[in-house]
């Protein structure tokens, strides 16, 4: 499933760089420059082994599966659609989806093909976008899903949520596999409301899974505390006032300041 918008574009090739990349000052030295990120996230990571094992288990059980994860994350796609099929069930993409896959043909393995190796979801709407035009007739409609519906994997993201009154997945599963809210952005926070309220609604289970490429609070935190530094200068990140009630000795950085280290 997928909002509506212009055509997507093709996914960036390049892989995330590591979010957190700490620097000792060094033996006999008391100072550490921690980069935190743009964003801190909450509890720990789970590896990309533990998100597949996860939703592989998730999407074996019976009944309505839904799978949610970041629009352009082709990797955890590959995840859903490998689950899907040890599953016995069939991947339902959107049409943005399938706009994306055929951008990256044969650069990407082990993706579905639109129509073939995965549903489209056929979304009735009263106009069409050009790209959308090769997907039509290719298109599962909602009905089809709401008669069998421990079949299907409907994949989504948070724009699509709506979407999940056309078939109605009373029971069963939602793998969330993106980044869980962040109490310091309350636009993050009522997102996560927002999407328990719809787990809620159709009586669903809730199972967070994903492998974000960012170390979260948890993990930063502690590898400052096994550092011991007497000083810590949080950088790259909109949040370091997170570090000064967590960290002894954190710094309060702001533009123009100078630091002696």
């Amino acid at each position: 499933m997928g909002g509506r918008g212009s055509a997507p574009p093709a996914a960036a090739g390049a892989k995330k760089p590591p979010a957190v990349q700490m620097k000792h000052a060094g033996a006999g030295k008391k100072e550490l420059l921690g980069a935190g990120s743009g964003k801190l996230e909450l509890g720990r990571n789970c590896t990309e082994a533990q998100v597949r094992a996860g939703c592989r288990k998730a999407l074996k059980r019976e009944g309505p599966a839904v799978a949610m994860r970041y629009p352009k994350d082709l990797d955890r796609l590959r995840t859903f659609y490998e689950c899907a099929q040890e599953a016995g069930k069939a991947l339902v993409i959107s049409r943005k989806t399938a706009h994306l896959l055929e951008a990256v043909k044969g650069e990407v393995k082990g993706l579905p093909e639109p129509g073939k190796g995965a549903e489209v979801y056929g979304r009735e709407l009263k106009k069409y976008s050009k790209w959308e035009q090769p997907y039509l007739e290719k298109g599962i409609p909602a009905e089809e899903i709401m008669k069998r519906p421990g079949e299907y994997v409907v994949e989504a993201d948070f724009w699509s949520l709506g979407e999940l009154v056309d078939f109605r997945p009373q029971g069963g599963v939602l793998v969330h596999s993106m980044s869980e809210p962040f109490e310091e952005q309350p636009l993050s926070v009522m997102a996560g409301k927002v999407l328990q309220n719809w787990v809620d609604h159709f009586n669903m289970e809730h199972l967070q899974r994903h492998a974000s490429g960012y170390a979260s609070q948890e993990e930063i935190f502690s590898i400052v505390k096994e550092l011991g530094a007497g000083k810590v200068f949080p950088v790259h990140t909109k949040h370091s006032g997170v570090f000064s009630r967590h960290c002894k000795g954190a710094q309060r950085m702001s533009k123009g300041k100078r630091f002696e280290l």
